[in-house]
């Protein structure tokens, strides 16, 4: 988990607060993060508990353990020593150790790391100010991934277009960073037909997910969808449809896609039959427990539309979810465009 140094030091803050007020009346879903991060704390100091817990009547009362206490109130003064240091202090440093910033172009993560608390850090309204004011664009330079068995037409802002076929010894695939794209106005196939767009979630499913002559495949992993919107507005495509894993969490991936394009969304799924089938060989329980990557989200089937319900309904119904790795090898014909009403 990585948390900013502003957020954990406001979890610190809160813990520590409510244990000196000796009224931590908090539920486990309340502490949420705050006891993992703790817990990952107390792991790497092998201190122990994260947290004494007192049950009272129906109420529970938490307080921090000797060894958390020190702890936390140790990372506190250390996060909020590196937190106080100015973008000025900061910069006054890059001089004197001979460090500039590249001109032109500069990736987040070398900004954060130099200027804010550390790589991961959001860069502030005061850094991006300074930025801008130097003329310099912030890029986050990771490559968009592209899977095709046509060729590909690139469109140039300055009008060349190249015809691009992805090498067979790369998985006939083609890697775009954030600055070539934004060097593109339009994607289209080499054949002259409208493309399919499909995002996949995961890499594995995305590297052996079979695909047909009209189909263009994207690896979209997760809930970030930033190049995904890019791509939107400079490819062009008869529509889109997508392929995950089949849970809470990878259903609201999908549904979170439709806002971002007029063309609807559709999922890539197998024939209801096959659901069934599939369910009795490698289903996987869902379970509330911290268990690794082997927690999943309750189903919540209320947010998902009525078709869509009826369809799930073997998993939901006993609380079961199926990896997308394990649908990836299917046969294209045993998969159906499954559209959203």
């Amino acid at each position: 988990m990585n948390l900013t140094a502003r957020k954990q030091i406001q979890i610190l803050k809160t813990l520590l607060e409510a244990d000196a007020e000796k009224n931590f009346q908090l539920t486990a879903s309340q502490l949420g993060a705050t006891t993992r991060e703790l817990e990952k704390f107390e792991r790497t100091a092998k201190a122990g508990k994260c947290l004494h817990i007192y049950p009272q009547g129906r109420k529970t009362f938490y307080r921090l353990s000797n060894n958390t206490r020190t702890l936390a109130e140790k990372y506190l003064a250390e996060l909020t020593a590196v937190s106080n240091v100015s973008l000025a202090e900061r910069l006054r440093v890059l001089e004197s150790l001979g460090m500039k910033l590249p001109a032109g172009v500069v990736h987040s993560r070398v900004v954060a790391a130099l200027l804010q608390e550390n790589s991961k850090a959001k860069l502030s309204s005061e850094t991006l100010t300074f930025l801008e004011q130097n003329g310099l664009q912030v890029q986050h330079n990771s490559l968009l991934r592209i899977r095709s068995q046509a060729p590909l037409k690139l469109h140039f802002t300055c009008g060349r277009v190249e015809e691009i076929a992805p090498e067979e010894s790369l998985n006939k695939e083609l890697f775009l960073s954030d600055l070539a794209l934004s060097q593109i106005t339009n994607i289209s196939s080499g054949l002259n037909i409208e493309l399919r767009l499909i995002t996949i979630e995961n890499h594995a499913a995305y590297c052996h997910f079979s695909l047909e002559s009209d189909e263009l495949a994207v690896f979209q992993p997760g809930f970030d969808d930033r190049q995904i919107k890019i791509l939107l507005e400079k490819l062009t495509f008869s529509c889109r449809s997508h392929f995950g894993d089949l849970d809470q969490q990878g259903i609201e991936i999908a549904l979170r896609h439709i806002p971002l394009h007029s063309t609807p969304v559709e999922f890539l799924l197998p024939e209801q039959e096959l659901l069934v089938e599939l369910l009795s060989h490698f289903a996987l329980p869902i379970t509330d427990e911290r268990e690794g990557e082997w927690m999943r989200k309750n189903w919540r089937p209320e947010v998902f539309p009525d078709n869509l319900q009826r369809y799930l309904a073997p998993l939901i119904t006993n609380k079961k979810w199926l990896e997308q790795e394990v649908m990836t090898l299917l046969p294209r014909q045993k998969l159906i465009f499954f559209r959203l009403p």
